[in-house]
């Protein structure tokens, strides 16, 4: 997985060092090394307290009583600020909200990638997805692209060639956004430049998705959208404004913006759908066993049988695009 730069954690009650795993389960000792109240290192032979299934230590008798009286919320504050210094999320969007975690929820491990939510009831929700689900999740948190679409053009934008079928393109990322080349020796070519082959990689992409975008009005200002549109591509994925006030204002709140671009594209293609079956297991006909996976790529709705085929379509993206144009093609219908 691609790591992050460390992120600041809440700078409240002072620095907390911690010692071990936060949590109820599997601890032994306290969580803290300083004092809550005291702000001194703890004296481990100070009695602790157990507040919420946190084990807390204090630099002498009398700090435990003057840390129970404070009022839940500084408690609960305060055991975030520990949680938040052990454990830092490998995301910064919540999987379930689209929104941007809130430090002080308490990350979940998932196969080893610590995971952050919005609030408690979308780390809830999480937990309640199915295996397949969440491996997918994983799969694109891993890949180095937290939210936005994998490239999904079929020609390398430094060599101008198509990929190989053969074999696996190479793939960089550049400010949060994926590229795929065709060759190791493309790598310095785009990195010594990236603004001329992205500029390249936009216009290809406003090219593909502007016959599919599903909205007439600004996703920001609400606004008719004119002649004088603009066009961005964001993260692979066109979004198009009224002005340039608005691409600033959505770059504040893409995911939450993206989520309402994905259900319009949905309510846009659904009905005319042209396939039956799974885009990557055709063998599998949608809604046999439980209502089709719905995932949008490139301003296009794909349905699948299951969470679990992402990963080949994000893995060969341009090539199931294909496949589904043509079948929107022989289907003579519009999107």
């Amino acid at each position: 997985m691609n790591t992050r730069s460390n992120r600041s954690t809440l700078a409240l009650l002072g620095s907390i060092l911690v010692l071990g795993a936060v949590g109820s389960t599997g601890f032994a000792g306290p969580e803290n090394e300083l004092c809550p109240v005291g702000k001194e290192p703890i004296d481990p032979k100070t009695p602790t307290v157990t507040y919420k299934g946190h084990e807390i230590g204090f630099c002498c008798p009398g700090c435990d009583d003057d840390f129970l009286a404070w009022p839940d919320k500084e408690k609960d504050a305060f055991i975030a600020t520990v949680a938040a210094a052990k454990t830092q999320p490998d995301n910064l969007i919540c999987p379930v909200t689209h929104q941007r975690i809130d430090p002080a929820i308490e990350v979940l491990d998932v196969d080893g990638v610590q995971v952050g939510f919005a609030d408690d009831g979308a780390r809830r929700e999480f937990k309640l997805w199915d295996d397949e689900q969440k491996s997918a999740y994983l799969a694109r948190l891993k890949a180095g692209a937290e939210w936005g679409d994998p490239f999904t053009l079929d020609t390398c934008p430094v060599s101008g060639e198509a990929f190989d079928a053969e074999e696996d393109p190479v793939i960089v990322f550049h400010e949060g956004r994926q590229v795929r080349l065709c060759c190791e020796m493309c790598i310095k070519k785009f990195n010594a430049d990236p603004a001329k082959f992205l500029k390249v990689v936009d216009e290809a992409m406003i090219k593909d998705q502007l016959p599919l975008y599903p909205l007439k009005s600004c996703l920001v200002s609400g606004e008719e959208l004119g002649d004088d549109a603009v066009n961005v591509i964001y993260r692979n994925r066109l979004v198009r404004f009224c002005c340039p006030m608005c691409v600033k204002d959505f770059e504040k709140n893409a995911p939450e913006m993206l989520a309402k671009l994905d259900e319009a594209v949905k309510e846009s293609q659904r009905a005319g759908y042209p396939l039956t079956s799974c885009l990557v297991m055709p063998k599998d006909t949608l809604g046999d066993h439980k209502e089709p996976h719905e995932v949008v790529l490139a301003n296009r709705l794909v349905r699948l049988c299951c969470p679990g085929c992402e990963e080949s379509l994000f893995a060969q993206p341009a090539k199931y695009l294909s496949m589904l144009d043509e079948a929107w093609e022989k289907a003579g219908a519009d999107r």
